[in-house]
């Protein structure tokens, strides 16, 4: 070439600086064009770009303008239409780790990709976007059965809320770089919308539940409101009622408070109400005026400061006052002219009272009345009775003896043989002089114990021998009667007692002789001794399976010369005297006697009866 360039010299000397100035030109100008053509190139480029991201904007813009779930998913389902057209475009939420699918701003019930799909864990485990040529075959067969080219994950930082789904192109050309990329943006916008939307949603439907439990309260409450004013009309017309019946009762009342009034004024006894505190709530006139007291004043005070009992000439501690017995037993408490009970009240009058304590019951005991009379004629009489028994015993005393003594001389035919009849005449003769020399003993010995003239020998007693002895001077009529008679001992040795053996054996004689007179052939009868808790006293008993004391003559028990009814038709030759002398025996040395009755028993078979009665009393313990 050089040398064809030296021939056109030759022929030319200005034909090569002309050459290469127009090779210079069209070098320039080719570079030129060159260069325009890289640029229209680079314009047509920007230009895509511009118009994604163009769209981008718009769906922030659009998605920033609303956080209702329907609208967000409408923004980003225009933007993407705008941006890139696709077949198929999906917009899937997840809830409770399946993917639904969201039609027309709504939640479809149908799962279009469960948790447990392949394309699912890839998503959770990448939280990157998938493309369809990316996957395995397992995962394929999801992308095919449903269209799908490409699936972005819709997410919030590193949560997954959803997925942006998208099938083929309509151009039919691959997804770009560029598209990838929108669409991971799209992705980015559309997660932190659905978050937003998610959680609106979740407030709304919070507050709609809300407002539902509301409602329900207030349709409950307006059902409670109604039913109350239906129960308030209801209780109005029943306090109209209560209101006429109150005015009714309060009237019956008043006529019933004074009939009351009336009869407790007009009563011949003495009447106290006192509430378990001892406070006085009413006294009525016959009462004040035998303790000498005002009514006014004494109301609300203690009974034991306005009354002092006594019992003979010693003053009754307050633990021992009949009211306190009441309240420990809650049962009525009796005295009678023989157990020498005696009120001074404020006007320092002494005088012997025989008294009732009946206890206020409701389901405690509230209180109670105290009913009680002046027997100091009853008092004068008892001694003058006293008396005359005591001569009368002392003038029959000798008589009798001389009876005994000659019907026993006829008996043993001392003075000449006695014939079948007479014989038999003077048995029942002598039998009978020795049933009156018992009575005589008895009524001689209440003399000298309500005189005070009786002599007390203390000896030491060995209870348990001594009740055995008892027992065997005794065996010959328990034994007729085929009674079963046990002794039951409580405590292993017993300790020993100090009192008068002869009181001792007229308490227990009289106790056991009752048990067996009272007792049915066959019976039984079941002697217990034990020491009392406190161990300042032993506890004897006598318990039998007789007949029992009747309810109505229990207050009557310990009175002389009483006898129930059941008791004469069982023992006709009864004096009624055996119990008064056993009280008085038993209080001289400081001991109490009581009676229950019926007694409870246990059968062979381990069951509980009751028959009978038991007494018991106590002996003090040597200190």
């Amino acid at each position: 070439m050089i040398e064809a360039l030296k021939s056109l010299q030759a022929l030319n000397p200005y034909f090569c600086p002309i050459f290469f100035t127009g090779f210079v030109i069209l070098s320039f100008g080719l570079l030129v064009w060159l260069k325009n053509r890289k640029a229209k190139a680079n314009f047509v480029f920007r230009r895509g770009e511009y118009d994604i991201y163009k769209a981008l904007i718009e769906a922030l813009e659009e998605t920033a303008n609303t956080i209702d779930l329907g609208e967000v998913v409408k923004n980003i389902h225009k933007s993407l239409s705008n941006a890139i057209a696709s077949k198929k475009i999906w917009i899937l939420l997840k809830k409770e780790e399946e993917y639904y699918l969201i039609q027309d701003g709504n939640l479809s019930s149908e799962i279009i990709l469960s948790s447990k799909n392949a394309v699912s864990k890839l998503i959770e485990e990448k939280k990157e976007t998938v493309e369809k040529w990316q996957i395995n075959e397992e995962t394929a067969r999801w992308f095919n059965d449903n269209g799908i080219e490409i699936v972005v994950p819709l997410r919030l930082k590193n949560r997954v809320l959803g997925l942006l789904a998208l099938g083929e192109k309509l151009n039919l050309k691959t997804y770009s770089v560029n598209d990838i990329k929108f669409l991971e943006n799209i992705g980015r916008v559309t997660g932190a919308a659905l978050s937003n939307s998610i959680k609106q949603e979740e407030l709304v439907q919070k507050e709609k539940n809300r407002v539902k439990d509301l409602e329900k309260i207030a349709e409950t409450r307006t059902g409670e409101l109604i039913n109350r004013l239906n129960e308030l009309e209801k209780t109005k017309t029943a306090l109209y009622n209560v209101s006429a019946d109150f005015k009714e009762l309060n009237d019956i009342l008043k006529e019933e408070r004074d009939r009351l009034g009336a009869i407790i004024s007009s009563i011949g006894e003495g009447l106290l109400l006192i509430d378990t505190k001892y406070k006085i709530l009413l006294m009525n006139l016959k009462a004040g005026k035998m303790l000498g007291g005002s009514l006014v004043n004494v109301i609300g005070q203690d009974v034991k400061k306005i009354i002092n009992v006594f019992k003979g000439e010693k003053e009754i501690p307050d633990n021992e006052q009949p009211v306190e017995k009441m309240f420990k037993t809650g049962e009525p408490v009796f005295t009678t002219v023989e157990d020498n009970f005696y009120f001074k009240g404020p006007s320092n009058k002494k005088f012997p009272v025989a008294l009732v304590v009946t206890p206020l019951k409701g389901d405690d005991i509230t209180g109670a009345i105290v009913v009680f009379r002046d027997i100091t004629e009853e008092k004068r009489l008892d001694e003058a009775k006293s008396g005359f028994i005591s001569i009368a015993s002392h003038q029959l005393r000798t008589p009798l003896t001389s009876i005994r003594w000659y019907t026993e001389m006829l008996n043993s035919e001392d003075v000449g043989p006695l014939n079948k009849d007479q014989k038999e005449f003077i048995a029942r003769v002598y039998s009978g002089a020795l049933k009156l020399n018992d009575v005589i003993e008895l009524l001689l010995a209440l003399s000298r114990i309500e005189s005070g003239n009786i002599q007390i020998e203390l000896a030491k007693i060995n209870i348990v021998s001594f009740t055995q002895d008892i027992l065997k001077e005794l065996e010959p009529q328990w034994k007729q009667k085929n009674i079963e008679v046990s002794l039951a001992i409580q405590e292993k040795q017993l300790p020993e007692i100090k009192l008068d053996i002869s009181m001792l054996r007229q308490v227990i004689t009289n106790l056991l002789s009752n048990s067996i007179r009272y007792t049915d052939d066959s019976g039984r009868i079941e002697i217990s001794i034990r020491k009392e808790p406190s161990g300042n006293e032993m506890i004897y008993s006598v318990k039998d399976d007789g007949i029992g004391v009747p309810e109505s003559f229990k207050d009557k028990i310990f009175q002389k010369f009483s006898r129930a009814e059941n008791a004469i038709n069982k023992a006709p030759d009864g004096s009624g005297l055996g119990l008064s002398l056993v009280k008085s025996l038993i209080e001289m040395w400081k001991g109490k006697v009581w009676f229950e009755s019926p007694a409870i028993w246990i059968n062979k078979k381990g069951e509980e009866y009751k028959k009978g009665s038991i007494f018991s009393f106590t002996i003090p313990l040597i200190k």
